[in-house]
């Protein structure tokens, strides 16, 4: 669960900024079998919000491209690897009503426990470039610094046992900004029951795969396909349906999941 609970914190960052803990394999993304395309189409209740996610993986696991698309906006991500299997560019562009409004091309190079990434931004065909310089400890994003505006900013994380971030603490100038902070619950099988956040006191409660069950005022039910892989999604706001999602999963594997056990799965427990 390492990636998904950094990702959580990660929302308060810029696009660049937030890319080196952004998942990147089956499990981050809470996937069993050797998933190669998913197409998760999203519908709110008013079905005015129509959206479509989805997401392209490697045979080794690694994703490799991720798109959004709404009525009038599209976002895709292309990921490229090195030779010892760690990310090497991030090609992200955003579409508004079929126009390109927005390019970045992130560069990363490696060097012992440091992360330089360059970005070479296109912005409504405007051109920009900006860079910052990470360190990484046992694979985890401990700490980030680069500038903004002519400032200094700093980016410290904390960790639990577990690899989830207990912390993020943001510095201007050398002073302190701003500070996050999370705490946890877990089974004895190491698996997160409740994460808190501090700042906004809101809790999420989670099913032991991994996925969330319940958050603040929203909760979650989930069916699944026979490999242990959410195929839909209803939500519901205070107990009345608020959003319901259809995923459809292409795997590596010849044998496909077997349809009439897709029922028979709920809320990772077999019926």
């Amino acid at each position: 669960m390492k990636s998904f609970f950094t990702v959580i914190s990660l929302i308060f960052f810029a696009f660049s900024n937030a890319q080196l803990n952004q998942p990147q394999i089956w499990k981050h993304f809470v996937l069993q079998g050797k998933v190669k395309f998913v197409e998760e189409n999203y519908v709110a209740k008013k079905k005015k919000d129509k959206e479509t996610y989805t997401l392209e993986f490697s045979p080794e696991g690694k994703i490799l491209k991720k798109e959004e698309i709404s009525t009038d906006r599209k976002t895709s991500t292309i990921l490229s690897y090195d030779s010892q299997n760690r990310q090497e560019k991030a090609w992200f562009r955003n579409f508004d009503n079929n126009k390109l409004v927005l390019e970045s091309i992130m560069t990363f190079r490696y060097r012992n426990d440091s992360v330089f990434v360059n970005t070479d931004i296109t912005d409504n065909g405007k051109k920009s470039n900006k860079s910052f310089t990470a360190i990484l400890k046992d694979g985890l994003l401990v700490k980030y610094f680069g500038e903004k505006k002519g400032e200094s900013r700093v980016t410290e994380f904390v960790y639990d046992d577990h690899n989830n971030v207990l912390s993020q603490t943001n510095y201007k100038n050398g002073e302190k900004s701003s500070i996050y902070e999370f705490t946890y619950n877990y089974d004895e099988n190491g698996s997160v029951l409740t994460q808190t956040d501090v700042n906004e006191n809101s809790i999420t409660e989670f099913f032991p795969n991994g996925l969330i069950k319940s958050q603040n005022e929203f909760t979650y039910e989930y069916t699944y396909d026979s490999f242990g892989n959410w195929i839909r999604k209803i939500v519901f706001k205070n107990g009345k349906k608020y959003s319901e999602s259809i995923r459809r999963i292409t795997y590596f594997d010849e044998i496909k999941p077997n349809v009439s056990n897709f029922s028979a799965f709920h809320n990772g427990k077999l019926q």
